[in-house]
């Protein structure tokens, strides 16, 4: 009787199969639909194109150079899983997280004449010139002074061929091993030497109780000044990333047509450094408030406490970059608030700088929103050797394009307006 009604009854096999089949239907084609629906997004913003505006000056030379530089004109596209600002920060801190490992560079120790320390961080082409260089990190005299210098000197090739240094003025919390994708880029593809100027504190803890946050053009000219003296011959150029924009743009206003570089290119700059405070997103000026005090407070608590102890629990309190900079000049030996931003604004002195210069900025950038910087594009017709780049997405300093981030735009704009305007 019992085997009659098993037999007639429902098999637990039968269950188990009915069970199966539902689960497939409830969970794996849901998953399914939206895996399909996810690689169509992805396909569609593989197709995207962000079309850039250029504004350019009137001086021919340097619409000409301009027309030779194709990163100017094709649209820019960035990889589909990371086309925002902050995914872009992201691949971007991973990146330096690596970098840090790498030893792709040779540290110089530099004495200001005021006795404090900055270093530069050196990269040569492949060949002789990075081989004895990096034979000084071997040798363990990277930090001696002039070591560094000497080696490339002696292993410069003939005056003919003589390569372009770029000095790059890095972002406010940057140094030299940030920079290493950049570096070994224009290095390796374009045979240039990269000597990345390191502000003081960023690279080493201060020993004197004086900074800021974008740098000294003392300490700038000095370091420019002593370059000259080993490479007379050489072209210098200069590249500026967030802060260090508004540093290489004060100095190439200030010093016009004495200017020791050929041309610079400024990316991700805040044009006016005092309303650009003002206009940060919401999240980019907590993270950089919170990062700040933990760089430059935190690291030099100490030497900073024996100049003004009340001066650093007033910028302890900062709740933004604005209120940060209402009490950063007691450390930078200015009297007021009024002196520092006439000091080091680079948008004061703008209209005077007689070299060719590039800006580039992204209106999704989240520290300096295009809202904000997009406005300067009139300049050009204040300053005939200006060229604006204005892309749509880029983010703050990375602007990193195809399918594998693996590539920056900001990269290739460096590299064409250097190698045109070296040729020119």
């Amino acid at each position: 009787m019992t085997v009659g009604m098993a037999i007639q009854g429902v098999s637990p096999l039968s269950d188990i199969g009915d069970l199966a089949a539902a689960w497939t239907l409830d969970i794996l084609i849901p998953r399914l639909c939206l895996a399909i629906l996810f690689l169509s997004v992805s396909l569609v913003k593989l197709t995207l194109r962000y079309p850039i505006r250029v504004y350019v000056g009137a001086n021919p030379v340097v619409r000409s150079i301009v027309q030779r530089c194709p990163s100017f004109q094709k649209d820019y596209r960035p990889p589909s899983w990371a086309c925002g600002a902050w995914a872009q920060a992201v691949i971007y801190m991973y990146r330096s997280w690596r970098n840090n490992h790498l030893r792709g560079f040779a540290r110089e120790v530099i004495r200001l004449p005021d006795g404090e320390c900055v270093s530069s961080y050196w990269m040569a082409p492949p060949g002789p010139m990075r081989d004895a260089v990096m034979q000084c990190k071997v040798d363990g005299r990277e930090e001696e002074t002039d070591a560094i210098i000497e080696a490339l000197v002696y292993h410069m090739p003939c005056h003919e061929r003589l390569p372009p240094i770029v000095i790059i003025c890095h972002g406010v919390f940057q140094n030299g091993a940030d920079l290493y994708d950049f570096c070994r880029f224009m290095t390796e593809t374009c045979g240039y030497v990269v000597c990345v100027f390191n502000r003081r504190g960023n690279d080493m803890p201060l020993s004197r109780a004086r900074f800021n946050t974008v740098g000294d053009q003392a300490d700038f000219r000095f370091i420019l000044s002593r370059l000259r003296e080993f490479f007379a011959n050489n072209c210098f150029y200069g590249v500026g990333i967030s802060a260090g924009s508004s540093l290489l743009a004060r100095y190439l206003g200030d010093a016009g047509e004495e200017c020791e570089l050929e041309g610079g290119v400024l990316i991700s700059g805040g044009y006016d450094m005092e309303l650009s405070l003002r206009h940060m997103t919401p999240l980019a000026d907590l993270v950089v408030t919170t990062q700040a005090k933990s760089f430059f407070l935190e690291r030099n608590e100490e030497t900073l406490a024996r100049q003004d102890g009340p001066g650093l629990q007033r910028l302890k309190r900062s709740r933004s970059m604005q209120e940060f900079h209402e009490h950063l000049h007691v450390f930078d030996g200015k009297a007021s608030r009024e002196e520092y931003f006439q000091t080091h604004n680079p948008a004061l002195v703008l209209d005077r700088i007689a070299r060719p210069v590039v800006y580039i900025n992204a209106y999704d950038d989240m520290c300096f929103p295009g809202h904000f910087t997009f406005q300067y594009k009139h300049l050009v017709e204040r300053c005939q050797l200006a060229t604006i780049v204005h892309m749509e997405r880029g983010g703050h300093g990375t602007f990193y394009e195809n399918w594998d981030a693996g590539s920056s735009r900001a990269f290739q704009c460096v590299r064409e307006f250097v190698d045109c305007l070296h040729k020119e």
